[in-house]
């Protein structure tokens, strides 16, 4: 899918052509040094006879040249000095002109005779000099930049673990095509994904009629009670504000006959196109599933939420758009295309000893998508038994077989998905990996997971929004209710009853609170002043292993708690209304008290006090 229009032309010169790329097997490498700690056989084979002879003539003691051993393992040293890249440079050599320019302007102090080296991890390069001091090698970054490695599809290193060109068009045929493999993959081999998931459907669907000809369909919305079951699609997006085509009352029974595909927003008419290529018929979309205007529908349906995105074919999560309007299929930018002139070819050495070439551009940082804001759309990953990520760069499949560290992807990085900003690597799969403990764990060992999991869980859901507040209970419930019953536990506003006088200690986490800017209290009732769901800021628990925090140990008991649910949770909810919202809650407590006094803090404001026990 991915061709050489994936980045911008590659610089490229005859001077490029002399500096080889290559990895080390580290494996074999730590064997042979402790088989033979001798320098001079095992960088006969990679070095540059001038290199070598450097070395060697520079390296006198025995020390030295294990260090120099344990060095070089790491990097892949070429055939170039500084001093001749700076002439390279003046040659018009766009590579040595971005190394030597930022040398100089790192350390005005580096040797011309110091060899430039590479060091290689994983996808990513970084241009190293290779040094020597007091006999010593090491490596000085003449540079902070860090490059990607990337290869065109026809080069004998695309074959290599590198990083892929980006997919430019998720909307192509070819694209959706690589999604509808992956998918019939999971039905057919993957023995954990569920097999079939038709035997519910919500109370409304958005029904796909093929029409003659790729991507034509007419929509339409149908009831279900009287359908049998079929396997549907759900989407997870960012609404981006109100929406200018919904289903209410009044647009009911026009949308039952047709609704306009081309008033649809740009989201939802991507949605559409999704499930039609992979061969599903019905699709559901909260903003034309659920009547609108009507407060008794969307109280059961929003209570039935869990269960629609559970019982899912499969989710259709639109993590790139940040609004309905914006679309998730439209092209990708290509790799570099900021940065046109930071992007070179140089050789590569194959793990097979073929010759080929890799492309290096800056380091591609990956950021939060806006959907990783929503707080409703973590329940809506986690509980979705397949998943398809439309993100910024790559298409990702996930499913309980293959969760994001194993999941294939349409391009860029093969590797795990880890999101600059979330607290965890662990949440990018589904919730069986997070639930999942292994079996010879004790049952304390399994407990004390079960509960760190939670604590991370809530560090990522406190940590976006939500545009009603009185959501904060229930866009979390049908993950709470998974975790219910995995602890075999009570669920108490937020808090699990088992360890509640623990979980009493959460508090806003820093840099959100500040003693001078306190996050207020919100107007509407979201939950008791002892639960975290009774405040819009992102929280931390407290460590629950050793149960002591600082100098202070958690001596209390709970005595009695009242917890009224919220009228709509009782009569709506199909889980334990508990996990849903409350209107009212009690806690008594029995514990010691200590005398307080309350003292100022230097360099803080006349209004501002903390209070410190005596």
């Amino acid at each position: 899918m991915a061709s050489s229009t994936a980045f911008p032309p590659p610089h490229s010169c005859d001077f490029c052509r002399k500096l080889v790329l290559y990895k080390r097997d580290y494996e074999w490498w730590y064997i042979a040094l402790e088989a033979s700690p001798d320098v001079e056989a095992h960088i006969e084979g990679f070095l540059s006879t001038r290199v070598r002879t450097w070395l060697l003539e520079n390296l006198g003691s025995r020390r030295s040249r294990n260090m120099c051993l344990k060095t070089l393992q790491h990097c892949a040293i070429f055939d170039c000095t500084l001093g001749e890249a700076r002439l390279a440079a003046n040659a018009g050599c766009n590579f040595c002109l971005d190394i030597t320019h930022n040398a100089s302007t790192v350390n005005q102090s580096y040797n011309d005779n110091d060899f430039l080296a590479a060091h290689l991890d994983g996808n990513c390069v970084q241009i190293l000099l290779l040094t020597l001091y007091e006999e010593l090698v090491n490596f000085m970054p003449p540079t902070g930049e860090v490059f990607e490695i990337s290869a065109f599809p026809d080069n004998p290193a695309s074959k290599e673990n590198l990083t892929r060109p980006i997919n430019l068009t998720p909307s192509s045929e070819d694209s959706f095509h690589q999604v509808q493999e992956w998918r019939q993959e999971c039905l057919k081999t993957h023995q954990t994904c569920p097999k079939s998931t038709a035997g519910f459907m919500p109370t409304r669907v958005l029904e796909i009629v093929k029409r003659a000809g790729r991507n034509s369909y007419q929509l339409r919305l149908r009831e279900t009670g009287s359908m049998e079951p079929e396997p549907y699609a759900a989407l997870s997006y960012c609404w981006g504000g109100p929406q200018p085509m919904t289903t209410t009352n009044d647009s009911y029974r026009r949308h039952s006959v047709i609704i306009d595909k081309h008033a649809l927003p740009a989201s939802v008419r991507d949605a559409v196109l999704v499930a039609e290529n992979i061969g599903i018929r019905y699709l559901w979309i909260d903003a034309f599933c659920i009547l609108q205007d009507d407060p008794n529908d969307k109280n059961w349906e929003i209570v039935q939420m869990p269960l629609i995105y559970s019982q899912a074919a499969v989710t259709i999560v639109a993590s790139r758009a940040r609004g309905a309007a914006d679309g998730f299929l439209q092209k990708r930018p290509r790799m570099g295309a900021d940065t046109p002139d930071k992007i070179f070819e140089l050789p590569y050495r194959c793990s097979d000893n073929s010759l080929g070439s890799v492309v290096l551009l800056p380091y591609i940082r990956f950021s939060i998508e806006p959907l990783d804001l929503r707080a409703w759309a973590l329940q809506e990953r986690f509980l979705s038994p397949r998943i398809i990520e439309y993100g910024s760069l790559q298409t990702r499949w996930i499913c309980h077989t293959l969760s994001d560290h194993t999941s294939p992807v349409d391009g860029f990085k093969d590797t795990s998905v880890y999101r600059e900003g979330l607290p965890s690597r662990l949440f990018t799969g589904a919730l069986q990996d997070v639930l999942a403990v292994s079996e010879s764990a004790t049952s304390d060992e399994r407990r004390q997971r079960l509960l760190d999991c939670w604590d991370e869980m809530l560090k990522v859901y406190t940590r976006r929004t939500l545009t009603c507040g009185t959501d904060r209970l229930p866009a979390i419930s049908g993950i709470a209710a998974h975790f219910g019953k995995s602890l075999c536990d009570e669920y108490k506003a937020g808090l699990w009853r088992s360890d509640i006088e623990s979980q009493l200690l959460w508090g806003v986490a820093r840099p959100f609170y500040h003693r001078n800017n306190l996050i207020p209290r919100p107007q509407v009732y979201q939950g008791p002043s002892w639960s975290w769901a009774a405040i819009n800021a992102p929280i931390d628990l407290k460590n629950h292993k050793t149960r002591r925090y600082g100098d202070y140990l958690v001596d209390c008991e709970v005595v009695d708690y009242n917890i009224k649910i919220h009228s709509k949770s009782a009569y709506f909810s199909i889980y334990d209304p508990s996990f849903g919202a409350v209107e009212s809650a009690s806690l008594q407590l029995r514990g010691k008290l200590g005398p307080a006094e309350c003292s100022w803090v230097e360099g803080t404001s006349s209004v501002t006090k903390n209070i410190h026990e005596t």
